[in-house]
């Protein structure tokens, strides 16, 4: 989450002095797999080498080595894709969630494809762990059971 600083000639949705957000996951937004809306795959960044997704910023080898994740600075690959733009006025914190843990609880809840009435279960995970507290916003939102399991304990 930041402010930009400066943006290349093929980034057209931002300017520098915009609030953005950054997603975890490096996508083109033009490929097969990005035409799918499976970003986490996309074929342009995607680590062949070591047989994983998309390029992850902050992350290993496993994902491309890109600097970044919690970076005070950060060049963004696939920039005229990935950043977010968000609104001034709010907190950080309305927004800094958008980069990479409710999408992924999202996500869950969406290839899931759960029907009315299913309990979900998070397994190994804590209240205080975001993507079930996230996971369990998106059952709420889709008008599905709106209890999860958390180490067994239904909250």
């Amino acid at each position: 989450m930041g402010i930009v600083e400066e943006v290349g000639p093929e980034v057209k949705h931002i300017k520098a002095g915009d609030r953005v957000v950054i997603p975890f996951n490096i996508s083109c937004g033009d490929c097969w797999m990005c035409s799918r809306k499976f970003f986490a795959q996309c074929e342009t960044t995607q680590n062949r080498d070591t047989e994983k997704g998309a390029s992850l910023f902050g992350y290993t080898k496993l994902y491309g080595q890109v600097p970044g994740g919690q970076a005070e600075f950060l060049r963004v690959p696939q920039g005229h894709f990935g950043p977010i733009k968000v609104p001034e006025g709010p907190p950080d914190d309305r927004f800094v969630y958008l980069s990479d843990v409710l999408p992924t609880a999202w996500q869950g809840v969406e290839y899931a494809a759960v029907v009315l009435n299913t309990p979900l279960t998070a397994a190994n995970a804590s209240i205080k762990v975001p993507v079930p507290m996230e996971a369990k916003l998106g059952v709420r939102y889709h008008k599905l059971r709106p209890d999860l399991a958390y180490d067994g304990h239904v909250r």
